[in-house]
């Protein structure tokens, strides 16, 4: 994650778009909007109700639910936690409304 995060300095804030789930969730064509947005692009007509349409077909839970546990993945919330901490502390946390 470090690593990640100093490739993106010298490239300049500009050039990368920070999407959280819930937000994606909440507001899929309004999100793709300001993906076009930030690369100079227009989202508009049949493009943005193809996608809302299927945002609205393919909500969350739509095809029954996906339960996912870090154990089983042989992961901890304290491992994740660690090595996502950089990127939290520089951008807070895009796991929640209130961020």
């Amino acid at each position: 994650m470090r690593k990640a995060l100093a490739a993106r300095d010298p490239l300049g804030a500009d050039r990368f778009v920070d999407v959280a789930q819930h937000e994606l969730e909440a507001d899929p064509v309004g999100t793709a909007e300001r993906v076009y947005a930030a690369a100079g692009l227009d989202l508009e007509g049949a493009v943005a109700d193809s996608m809302a349409r299927w945002a609205s077909e393919n909500r969350r839970g739509s095809r029954g639910a996906h339960r996912y546990r870090l154990e089983d993945h042989g992961l901890s919330a304290a491992e994740v936690t660690n090595v996502f901490a950089p990127y939290l502390e520089r951008f807070g946390d895009l796991t929640t409304a209130g961020g």
